[in-house]
């Protein structure tokens, strides 16, 4: 039995030491993209730069929470501390490896799921109380595409839970494998279908492009967060980097593996010390994890911005009718390959394979094509 000392030890190691420099390092990533997309010298532009969360951190807590007189106090104050709650408290059932867990539910997922809805209701406080109608329009935007995210995530859970015949977040990275081949991504062509819908599920409900109408500063002044400044507008920053880590982190557990390492990496790390299997899981899972990261803000900074009338549209007529078909067919491929295809599984892993292969090599040829004036320049 675990001490309470032990457990509020581990609860501030996780949240402190691990969760926040990932969200930092999330935001440097951020950058990191944007400026090479953009073409610009901005804070991804130098390693050294990776401070520049940091300096904007600094900066959000030295200034004053200014609020306006006709506010409603109370809900505007209390709702950043809402959306950074439910952030933090996802981390209960989130495995970091097979022993660094708080919690392990046998409802670990459908938990996930609740906390997951329940972050899109800060941005309805957080608008309701500015007594701002451009917030308002912001928060109840927010809120339509949360729930056009959730509705989608629902379809992803229940076809995972076709395949696994669990709800429990470890049973479900326990029945993969540590190769890509062993994942539930290359299972079949439904689960790769379901992969991407929780891409574009999770765009949705952390209110990125090409879905983040909500907090557009060309049309609503930033949405729910315009009225908000100083410490406040900084826990609602970091609570939306925070989502947006640990729902790529649960696509990591469904799809890619989870902390799942090869048994010889776990067995030489054990020969030095019995925590380091533990750190080599971690060290895998959050790698992965921020691969799933990189992906998402790839697709971000390339895919157009969409209206909120568009957005619903591709909703409700496309995305949810692909999540039904991709359900019926996970359960017809299960009913036919219940111990799945290895021929299928090895066929989709190599189509990843030559395409991830095609996409760096696109990607190094105009990142050199960027630099080439530079080069030449200075050789003059």
């Amino acid at each position: 039995m675990v001490s309470i000392g032990a457990q509020l030890t581990f609860i501030f190691i996780l949240i402190f030491v691990i969760f926040f420099p990932l969200i930092t390092l999330t935001y440097w990533i951020e950058q990191v993209i944007y400026s090479r997309f953009s073409g610009i010298r901005g804070a991804g532009h130098s390693l050294y730069n990776i401070i520049f969360p940091m300096k904007i951190i600094t900066k959000l807590l030295q200034k004053e929470s200014q609020t306006d007189p006709y506010i409603d106090r109370p809900l505007f104050c209390l709702a950043p501390y809402v959306g950074f709650s439910t952030v933090v408290l996802t981390l209960i059932v989130l495995p970091f490896s097979s022993h660094y867990v708080l919690s392990h539910s046998d409802l670990g997922v459908l938990y996930l799921i609740t906390f997951i809805f329940l972050m899109g209701i800060h941005a309805l406080m957080a608008g309701w109380s500015s007594n701002s109608k451009w917030a308002l329009i912001g928060a109840v935007r927010s809120l339509t595409q949360s729930l056009c995210g959730i509705t989608l995530y629902g379809f992803v859970i229940m076809i995972i839970t076709l395949q696994t015949h669990s709800l429990s977040i470890q049973d479900i990275i326990q029945m993969q494998g540590p190769h890509p081949w062993q994942w539930l991504l290359f299972l079949s062509p439904f689960t790769l279908a379901a992969f991407l819908l929780s891409l574009s599920s999770l765009m949705m409900i952390i209110d990125q492009p090409p879905y983040g109408t909500a907090t557009s500063s060309s049309e609503i002044h930033s949405g729910y967060k315009g009225h908000y400044t100083g410490i406040r507008y900084f826990v609602l920053t970091i609570s939306n980097k925070g989502a947006f880590f640990i729902l790529s982190a649960m696509t990591t557990h469904l799809f890619l593996g989870g902390w799942q390492a090869p048994a010889s990496w776990l067995y030489w790390a054990a020969v030095f010390s019995p925590q380091f299997p533990n750190i080599i899981e971690m060290g895998v899972f959050l790698f992965k994890t921020l691969c799933v990261v990189w992906i998402i803000l790839i697709l971000q900074n390339t895919l157009p911005p969409l209206r909120l009338d568009h957005l619903i549209k591709l909703t409700w007529k496309y995305l949810i009718p692909l999540g039904l078909t991709a359900l019926a067919g996970t359960a017809i491929w299960t009913y036919i390959f219940p111990d799945g295809n290895l021929f299928t599984q090895y066929l989709l892993s190599l189509l990843l394979v030559t395409f991830g292969i095609y996409f760096f090599y696109r990607l190094l040829y105009h990142t050199y094509l960027s630099i080439k004036p530079r080069i030449k320049g200075k050789k003059a």
